[in-house]
This record gives C-alpha cells, structure tokens and sequence, in this order.
C-alpha cells in the first residue's frame, strides 16, 4: 500500500479532502497505484472531491459505468467537470438508463463511503440519499459524477428528485 506521505503529497496536489484522503489510504495497492497514475483533473476543475469519488467508483465497478448506455468517464480528457444542460447531458437511446434499484446491500464501503461523502456535500436529505443507495452502481457513478447544483440553489433536494428522472 501507499505510504502516508505519498497520500499526503497526493491529496494536497489535486486539493482533496479528508474523506479522499481516508477513502485512498484504505484502499488496495493495484486501486490506488490506478488512481495515482490515471486521476487527472483538468485545471481549473470546479469540484476534484466530487470527482475523485466519480472515479474511484468507476474503477471499483469496470465496464459499469459504460455498460450499454454509452456512459463512460474520461476524466483525463475533460469528463463530468464539465457541467452540460440537462437537454444535453447523456440519455439512453432506449429506456431509462437507471435501471432497477440493486439488490439490497452489494455496496463496498468505499461506495457507502462515497455516497455518504456526496450527500453531506450536497446537503442530500434522508429520502433522496436512500434513492441514491438505490440506483443500481452505473446510475451512481453518473449521479456521483454529473450532479452539480449551481451555487445557491434554493432546493438542492427537488433538484436532485429532478435529475433521477429518466
């Protein structure tokens, strides 16, 4: 596993938080040598936290994330940091990409860790996080990934009951 002061060196290059930081530390060598060598926001990223916790996800569910509904984070190349009206964001061609809810309990910890992490950022309440602990894994990584309320929403909540809408 990665020593502390690589995580340190790490965590304070890119400006993540404590949970980043606590998430990376427990994580196995071959995901964490991925995130050191693969995590590479684009300057000027708005939200890295948001995002390490996005791609961390995609790493912990390969091919997930893509599936057929032609989701994939890039985030090397200008992924979800970039904020897309909702008419442009990406759609299933066919059916909702949301899916059926998962079968109770299949989530790591570093996914609860994560979903954890983004609804207190979000300030999310008790029924849209267990909407959220719901989505099936690739539905998670897009929310994880794309939901981004804009500074002084008044309702974050029905924004984010909004979005789950196919």
């Amino acid at each position: 596993a990665m020593n502390e002061g690589e995580v340190l060196a790490f965590v304070a290059q890119w400006g993540l938080d404590e949970s980043a930081q606590t998430i990376l530390l427990g994580l196995p060598r071959h995901t964490q040598m991925r995130m050191l060598t693969e995590f590479q926001p684009k300057p000027g990223t708005r939200d890295p936290n948001r995002l390490f916790h996005g791609f961390l996800k995609s790493l912990q569910n390969p091919g997930a994330a893509a599936g057929a509904h032609g989701f994939a984070p890039s985030y090397g190349k200008g992924g979800p940091a970039v904020i897309r009206p909702p008419h442009l964001a990406p759609r299933a061609g066919k059916g909702s990409i949301w899916g059926a809810p998962a079968a109770g309990g299949g989530l790591s910890q570093g996914d609860l860790a994560a979903i954890q992490a983004f609804a207190t950022q979000w300030g999310l309440d008790e029924l849209a996080h267990q909407k959220l602990r719901e989505l099936p894994p690739h539905s998670q990584a897009r929310v994880l990934a794309e939901f981004a309320p804009r500074p002084g929403t008044r309702d974050v909540n029905r924004l984010f009951h909004g979005f789950l809408k196919p």
